[in-house]
């Protein structure tokens, strides 16, 4: 893959003549392959957010039953012609590919290795002498391209092979330079390298932009809407020092999408779309929860249940204690002074009398007491 990618770079340098112009084709070539991964991978994720309310239908039905569940979605899948992981596909076969890209380009400009020039001039200063260590500077060394992945009989690599740097636009970019070294140098001579990670900046915003416009009033995971907004400002970091070449690919990258999620704004997310079908093994509201019975089952503990009215039951007669009776000179001590509600009624009115205890009459006197055999034969 890797020499497949520079052999195309080497034969579009070939026809352009310049290396800066060839890596800005070599990226749309590879944006243009990709397109038609990217768009089945969008139309699979617009049409699982449509299915997402019938999905959620399912899930709150067999909430229990993880094994039900999965089947009943797989089932519900096939019906809608669907994949669940169409939408993440297309990543698998992009990201390989542009990280090849990425190495290729950096692997453009690296130079000759001469280590050994100065580590070998320094066991001569070690042997007692107070010079220092010459640089690769001070020995007027030249640190030619030794580019990687190129084929040695390619124009690129033996143009690459004479030359110290890799000027692009009027010579004010190195593309073997990155911004950090450029501001090492002055900061005039770095200022052309910032507008570079400004334009990285502008075009990652604008892309964020692009697609949190497509559903604003979506209910966004806040780790996921924390991370959308780090993402633009990261790149730009990482591109601080890195080579020029690589910035310009980013650059022409970002421009490519963004062209890209315009059309797929306009042309899929305004499009109706192929007809959902409905989750026909699922209720359109959720089951109604059981009642609990409050302080145990049945009407213990002073708890009914909701569901079903209790059934009135009758009340089972308790019989009376016997009441004893008192003599009249009792009885009329008792209803005289706060109880004259009681005294106005008269002893036992408005009261049952119990069967065993007859009123008093004058046949008895009403001050005899019961005899003790008269009660003991009518407890048994």
């Amino acid at each position: 893959m890797f020499d497949l990618i520079a052999g195309v770079l080497a034969w579009i340098y070939s026809v352009v003549n310049n290396l800066g112009f060839a890596i800005i084709l070599l990226t749309l070539v590879v944006m243009i392959v990709m397109t038609p991964l990217t768009l089945s991978g969008t139309k699979s994720m617009i049409k699982m957010q449509r299915l997402q309310p019938e999905l959620r239908k399912i899930q709150q039905k067999h909430k229990g039953d993880r094994e039900k569940m999965n089947a009943e979605m797989m089932a519900f899948y096939q019906e809608n012609n669907v994949n669940p992981v169409g939408g993440c596909l297309p990543l698998f076969f992009q990201l390989p590919v542009f990280l090849v890209l990425y190495r290729v380009l950096q692997g453009l400009t690296r130079r000759e290795v001469s280590l050994g020039i100065p580590v070998g001039s320094s066991s001569w200063v070690g042997s007692g002498s107070t010079n220092q260590v010459p640089s690769i500077q001070d020995l007027g060394i030249v640190r030619a391209f030794n580019p990687q992945y190129l084929s040695d009989t390619s124009d690129l690599a033996k143009d690459l092979h004479n030359e110290t740097d890799i000027p692009f636009f009027f010579n004010v970019f190195d593309l073997s330079q990155s911004p950090l070294d450029a501001l090492k140098d002055s900061i005039i001579s770095g200022l052309p390298y910032l507008v570079l990670l400004l334009v990285v900046l502008v075009t990652s915003l604008y892309q964020q932009r692009q697609i949190q416009g497509r559903n604003p009033n979506a209910m966004a995971n806040p780790q996921q809407a924390a991370l959308m907004k780090v993402m633009p400002f990261f790149l730009p970091v990482i591109a601080f020092s890195l080579q020029s070449a690589l910035l310009l690919y980013f650059i022409t990258s970002n421009l490519y999408r963004i062209g890209q999620q315009s059309y797929i704004t306009r042309a899929l997310y305004a499009a109706d779309g192929d007809t959902v079908v409905e989750a026909r093994v699922v209720d359109d509201e959720p089951p109604a929860k059981k009642p609990k019975n409050k302080g145990g089952s049945g009407t213990s503990g002073g708890g009914t249940s909701k569901s079903a009215p209790a059934k009135a039951t009758p009340a089972k007669a308790t019989p009376k204690k016997p009441q004893k009776t008192k003599p009249a000179s009792d009885r009329s001590d008792n209803n005289s002074g706060s109880d004259t509600g009681r005294s106005r009624r008269g002893a036992g009115a408005g009261r049952a009398v119990p069967r065993d205890n007859p009123a008093p009459s004058s046949r008895t006197g009403g001050t005899q007491p019961r005899s003790s055999k008269n009660r003991k034969k009518k407890r048994k």
